[in-house]
């Protein structure tokens, strides 16, 4: 069965201007502000009755996309496991690593996928550090349209060389996040182009979105913090959207408080200059979040601020430390998903609690070097 559908239409955060969805809009015209995706009203469903539809129909969520789109473009997303991390444990970990091409993108690639078909895309453009990248390539693959992404400098081997074996036209920009986006919104300027970015298209959050619902039907509640990685803010923002959902439709009684988790080579959220990309510095360790200048760097500190959330900003050195720690419990996840639970252990460090907990692992470690990168064997830099 097909998730519901809606109508649509984009809507600036800056200065509030309402622009229809086409291929060629990604940012206000009037004031270049990012925008947001405001529902108009449900449309008549047109995926065919009895489609797999993701698993995501039972939960009540409704995507904004046409069924047969959201049908063609599906590569098997279904709810990822909930973990305890120990019997009896308030705090959870979710492990969307396990996500068809192995992270949380996938959740928002469908949704792009699928308005590609919907708008009569000729070709799909997007810019990442590594998992977007294969995400937008498979399900471009999968909708049989063709895909051009550009990654930075530096970004993971396996993670490029998965994004060409799906087929996708990989291009490496020379310099950091910044550049690569430059250089796919050039790209995406010719006709026909659907720029599938996972930070300019709000389509990807409202696929994202679908994080909040499974959990909230996982647990039988919604917790009451949320721990998540934040570089350019797509999982936060997302996530805040599904909850945001439900508390309006009575499903749960307060927003969870989002836990935004940044590296110190990279924490624009605490107003920290990026190491990344600086001459003699190294790029750190987490480098899917090493994103200095996130468009919705606005948003999301309004999402936290306004969840009486935090920021939480850990060294390499945490991180690697999370990252043992999560391979020692038989979680095989690249070191941004680490990021997370590193985060999660700075903020409990000497504190009892009793509330739930739900920590977001975002990525595969079999992206990074694994099976080297989950090994408990020492590495050059005095990790296991």
């Amino acid at each position: 069965m097909s998730p519901p559908v809606t109508r649509r239409e984009y809507i600036c955060t800056g200065c509030g201007a309402k622009l229809p969805v086409t291929l060629g809009c990604w940012a206000c015209d009037e004031c270049g502000g990012p925008l947001d995706l405001r529902p108009i009203a449900p449309a008549p469903r047109r995926g065919r009755t009895g489609s797999s539809g993701g698993g995501w129909h039972g939960s009540g969520v409704a995507l904004p996309c046409e069924g047969w789109a959201f049908d063609r473009a599906w590569l098997g997303e279904l709810p990822t496991p909930l973990l305890e991390t120990s019997p009896g444990s308030s705090v959870w970990l979710k492990c969307d690593h396990l996500m068809p091409t192995g992270s949380f993108k996938d959740r928002g690639a469908v949704l792009l996928a699928a308005l590609a078909l919907e708008l009569g895309a000729s070709r799909i453009i997007s810019d990442s550090s590594g998992n977007a990248a294969a995400a937008i390539a498979a399900h471009a693959a999968r909708v049989q349209i063709p895909c051009e992404v550009f990654v930075p400098q530096g970004t993971s081997s396996p993670k490029v060389r998965q994004a060409r074996g799906y087929g996708a036209e990989v291009h490496v920009v020379p310099g950091g996040r910044a550049e690569a986006e430059a250089a796919a919104s050039r790209a995406s300027r010719g006709k026909g182009v659907l720029y599938a970015s996972h930070a300019a298209n709000p389509h990807f959050h409202h696929g994202v979105k679908t994080w909040a619902y499974e959990v909230h039907r996982q647990l039988g509640f919604a917790p009451e913090a949320v721990v998540v990685p934040v570089g350019s803010g797509s999982l936060l923002l997302g996530i805040a959207i599904g909850f945001r959902e439900l508390l309006d439709s009575g499903s749960i009684d307060a927003m969870p408080r989002m836990v935004a988790v940044q590296s110190t080579g990279c924490a624009p959220l605490a107003g920290r200059p990026p190491a990344s990309g600086a001459p003699g510095r190294p790029r750190p360790v987490a480098e899917g979040i090493a994103v200095p200048e996130p468009i919705r760097l606005t948003q999301i500190r309004q999402v936290v601020d306004g969840s009486g959330g935090t920021v939480v900003v850990v060294d390499d050195q945490q991180v690697l430390l999370a990252h043992r720690d999560l391979a020692r419990r038989g979680l095989c996840v690249e070191p941004t998903a680490a990021a997370a639970w590193a985060g999660w252990q700075a903020l409990a460090a000497g504190q009892a609690t009793r509330d739930h907990w739900v920590i977001a692992l975002t990525g595969s470690g079999l992206k990074t070097g694994a099976p080297e990168s989950c090994s408990t064997q020492t590495t050059g830099k005095g990790m296991a």
